[in-house]
């Protein structure tokens, strides 16, 4: 299934109440589209595992979960979302991500393979590091 999370976001502009209901309309698309809301609590799954968190207020974060979204399915790959909104102070980041540190800016993203963090960082390390991860499917950098 197709998914236009920068169209909900466009539609949103301008107001007030529409971007309050824009966080709920984005979250149930990417799991109209396949994708999966990761929260605090949830199993984590072993193998190889993207955890990547996201700003619904962000046109840049929901540029990348589109084009994280159209990657071919693969049973051996689980990628994951969570909501950077849900959390209420730098610590808390620890529970998604351990070992990631303060985070200054989205995405937040932490790669695991067979259980083990094998990478993790937010901003524009976070795109270079999905970039090293997808380099035919995802730009280096932000357009």
């Amino acid at each position: 299934m197709q998914v236009d999370l920068v169209g909900i976001f466009k539609a949103a502009s301008g107001s007030l109440q529409r971007i309050q209901g824009l966080n709920q309309e984005v979250w149930q698309a990417i799991q109209s589209a396949g994708g999966k809301q990761w929260r605090k609590g949830d199993q984590k799954v072993g193998g190889w595992r993207l955890l990547v968190g996201i700003g619904t207020y962000s046109r840049s974060d929901l540029e990348l979960a589109e084009r994280l979204l159209k990657l071919p399915a693969s049973p051996d790959r689980v990628i994951e979302f969570f909501d950077v909104l849900e959390i209420k102070d730098m610590q808390e980041f620890e529970d998604y991500i351990p070992g990631i540190g303060k985070v200054w800016g989205t995405p937040v993203v932490g790669f695991w393979r067979d259980g083990k963090l094998n990478g993790a960082s937010h901003g524009y390390g976070a795109g270079l590091l999905l970039h090293s991860l997808f380099p035919n499917d995802l730009p280096a950098s932000p357009k």
